[in-house]
């Protein structure tokens, strides 16, 4: 996608990835710039996002600094303030729907996706208890983000997105793979099933497939605009 002479930003790449993008860019005489080159300065993260050199970011996670660096370099050359990185919403993605018990909606259906979401459970989530209802496509790498995601739940419950083709992994089958867990026929009777056990402290991760998540975003009335 990159275009002779027009102005490209470079996030934060895998370092085969980045020889790529830079060859091809001094191919195109392409001005670049880099993720690397912001300076990133008083950083303060939380389970709901990060502050860092002025900007505010809602969106929570590392990884979610790296994007917002990006952003803000395209704006930048825009000659757009990046100050309107503090309204990004991204629905379904580590997203805060209800407090006391924390639940949180992530549509983590693939490995990338499985490892940020690990890696910010642990970060932010690592002294509470954390009860994970997991719904499954059977078209998508289960095995590998269930190797990732699994291990960091303290309770396991499982249960099946409503999908059209009869694409679901039944939950029997993903309690197979746990060797552990509870199984509930829809993510309500999960939800319902998890706050009769859940104490305010405790934590409650809605994950495994869009599908699951965009069902359970009708359940809390969640809107793309709005927050509690």
């Amino acid at each position: 996608i990159l275009k002779q002479g027009v102005p490209a930003v470079f996030g934060k790449q895998h370092p085969e990835a980045l020889a790529v993008l830079n060859a091809r860019a001094a191919e195109l005489g392409v001005p670049v710039t880099r993720a690397e080159e912001f300076a990133i300065t008083d950083l303060v993260m939380n389970e709901r996002g990060a502050h860092f050199s002025g900007l505010e970011c809602p969106l929570p996670g590392e990884h979610q600094v790296d994007n917002a660096v990006t952003a803000a370099q395209a704006l930048q050359l825009l000659g757009v303030s990046p100050t309107g990185i503090e309204e990004a919403r991204w629905p379904g993605r580590i997203e805060h729907v209800t407090p006391n018990p924390d639940t949180i909606l992530d549509g983590a259906h693939n490995p990338a996706g499985a490892e940020a979401l690990a890696k910010y459970l642990r970060r932010f989530y690592g002294t509470r208890k954390r009860w994970m209802i997991f719904g499954a496509m059977r078209d998508k790498d289960v095995k590998e983000v269930a190797e990732i995601l699994f291990p960091v739940a303290d309770e396991l419950v499982f249960t099946a997105p409503k999908a059209p083709g009869n694409r679901a992994m039944p939950p029997e089958e993903l309690q197979s793979l746990a060797g552990r867990g509870h199984i509930e026929p829809t993510v309500k009777e999960a939800y319902d099933w998890v706050l009769k056990q859940v104490t305010a402290g405790d934590a409650i991760i809605i994950t495994g497939s869009l599908y699951l998540v965009g069902e359970a975003r009708s359940l809390f009335l969640v809107t793309t605009l709005g927050r509690w």
